[in-house]
């Protein structure tokens, strides 16, 4: 029923320790730090104990009895991040009990029962909502630690971006040529422009509706899965010398762009060396959707760079 329900469980969690006088310490911490969960529905109620197994605590951490007061709270605009929302309404909750009393360095458990008012208008919306728990006063102090509530009504919004994300590649249309460039005679050191030198570069067609935003990428070899070519070719886990222009490519509805490829200061051991890549094409938000062009790159073995071969005349 549930996708997604993450805690935060760091060490000790939130922890507060005052200390009252040479003999007395108190303090407090919980383990709920940061809580996610999804699926609810409109009209659900739900107790977080029976979702995650687990029930709110508060441990006491300190020499003396403490009596903890638990409270929800709306966070403020500042503490929440988009797509959440603060929690509207803290009486969609209850705390049962809504106060522990509890020993020196015992720990005291509560319920967290969330209400989902039967309001379809809710559906698709995600909410955060504060727990604060505080002691009652040592003198002048008390203290608190709070924990933060995430939920959605329906999907979380990672599922909701994954969705959209498959939906955005199913929808792709285009083409890449060539499906293999070769460059034959790199040099190392310096900006060689395949286009310049050797009159190679890439058209990405779009065939959508749309506009399309692609961003190439040269990535390694997957030489377990992928044997490569016989002659000489070798891979390299570090790419970066390889560049395209523009580095992110917009690509109107029904329309054609060219992209260049630039060898930029490879490094001098690669002199006389031959390599293989893949270019992938990923969205601007780095989703790959298509690794299977190859870039084929061999290096002159002297600072000369030789020109591409003329065809025979006959």
């Amino acid at each position: 029923m549930f996708e997604t329900l993450r805690r935060s469980l760091a060490g000790a969690g939130a922890v507060l320790v005052l200390t009252c006088s040479a003999s007395a310490v108190v303090g407090i911490s919980t383990q709920f730090v940061d809580v996610e969960f999804d699926r609810l529905k409109p009209g659900g109620v739900y107790n977080l104990r029976e979702i995650s197994g687990v029930p709110y605590s508060i441990k006491n951490r300190g020499g003396l009895p403490v009596e903890v007061f638990l409270e929800v709270q709306s966070p403020s605009t500042s503490a929440v991040t988009s797509p959440y929302e603060a929690l509207p309404d803290p009486s969609w909750f209850e705390l049962s009990p809504a106060s522990l009393r509890i020993e020196p360095n015992s720990i005291g458990f509560a319920d967290i029962i969330v209400r989902i008012p039967d309001d379809p208008a809710l559906k698709g919306r995600h909410f955060q909502a504060k727990i604060w728990a505080r002691t009652n006063k040592f003198g002048v102090y008390s203290l608190g630690v709070d924990s933060r509530l995430r939920f959605s009504i329906g999907p979380s919004p990672e599922a909701v971006e994954r969705k959209a994300l498959r939906e955005a590649v199913v929808s792709l249309n285009y083409d890449l040529w060539p499906n293999a460039l070769y460059v034959k005679a790199a040099k190392t050191g310096v900006v060689y422009d395949v286009k310049g030198e050797e009159k190679k570069s890439h058209l990405l067609t779009n065939r959508g509706e749309e506009t399309l935003t692609l961003v190439p990428e040269a990535v390694g070899w997957p030489v377990g899965s992928l044997p490569l070519p016989s002659g000489g070719w070798e891979t390299l886990p570090d790419l970066s010398w390889v560049k395209f222009e523009p580095a992110e490519i917009a690509v109107d509805a029904l329309a054609v762009k060219e992209f260049k490829m630039r060898i930029e200061n490879a490094p001098e051991a690669l002199k006389g060396r031959k390599f293989a890549f893949l270019i992938a094409l990923k969205l601007p938000n780095g989703m790959v959707v298509n690794a299977t062009h190859r870039g084929f790159v061999t290096f002159a073995a002297d600072d000369k760079i030789s020109a591409p071969e003329a065809p025979e005349k006959k």
